[in-house]
Order: C-alpha cells, then sequence, then structure tokens
C-alpha cells in the first residue's frame, strides 16, 4: 500500500515519462550534476536610464 502511494506521490518514485518500465530515480542514477549557477532575480535584465522628460522630448522630435 506505502509503495503505491509514493510510486503515485514522490517525483523519484513515479515511473519515467518516455519508459514506464523504469522509474524516475533509476534513469538519473547514471548522471551527475557538474556545477550550479545561482541567477539573483533581474540579473542580467538591462534596463535605459531614462527619464521621462528625455522620453517626451524624443518623442516629439519624431
Amino acid at each position: 500500500k506505502m509503495n503505491k502511494f509514493y510510486e503515485e506521490n514522490c517525483l523519484l518514485q513515479q515511473k519515467f515519462v518516455k519508459d514506464d518500465k523504469i522509474s524516475v530515480s533509476q534513469y538519473l542514477a547514471p548522471l551527475s550534476v557538474k556545477s550550479y549557477v545561482r541567477f539573483k532575480i533581474g540579473e542580467g535584465v538591462e534596463k535605459d536610464e531614462t527619464d521621462f522628460a528625455t522620453e517626451v522630448a524624443e518623442q516629439i522630435k519624431g
């Protein structure tokens, strides 16, 4: 009964989507993590630092 619960609710115990004869944990077993990268929210997003008056002036000029 507990095995059925884990197969339905725990990702690693669920059947693998592409091959339902193995579990997700069996599919992931030969893999290893080589590195981690941490991104901060908004990192890499560049914003133009123009003020509202400059934007209006540019639109008026055409």
